[in-house]
């Protein structure tokens, strides 16, 4: 619902320290089946000390990277997401949305993550 908040598919679980099977069991489960290592450019721990100029140019210009250590995804690396959207407008969106339960939200959260 919220994917600039919540993070890019994929490597989500990594993020969240979950194991590797852990997180391809997740991804399986995602409509669409994308991951951001299939569409990023896998990049060294040394090439990011390297290039590290040129990756932060791309970066602006919205590439998104792979960073792997030994050849195993470690983390990614995104572009911000610079879409901001007017208050006004998200208070009216949300104005006949229900009200949150927040245990129950921090218990979905943990349950997931």
């Amino acid at each position: 619902m919220f994917p600039a908040v919540w993070g890019q598919p994929g490597l989500a679980g990594l993020i969240y320290g979950q194991t590797m099977s852990n997180a391809r069991r997740r991804e399986q489960n995602r409509p669409g089946g994308a991951t951001l290592g299939d569409m990023a450019e896998r990049i060294s721990q040394a090439d990011l000390r390297d290039r590290s100029d040129e990756i932060v140019r791309a970066l602006e210009k919205g590439h998104s990277y792979l960073l792997t250590r030994e050849g195993r995804p470690v983390g990614e690396l995104n572009p911000v997401n610079r879409h901001l959207v007017d208050v006004k407008t998200v208070i009216a969106g949300m104005a006949d949305a229900p009200p949150v339960d927040y245990k129950k939200f921090r218990e979905d959260l943990n349950r997931i993550f």
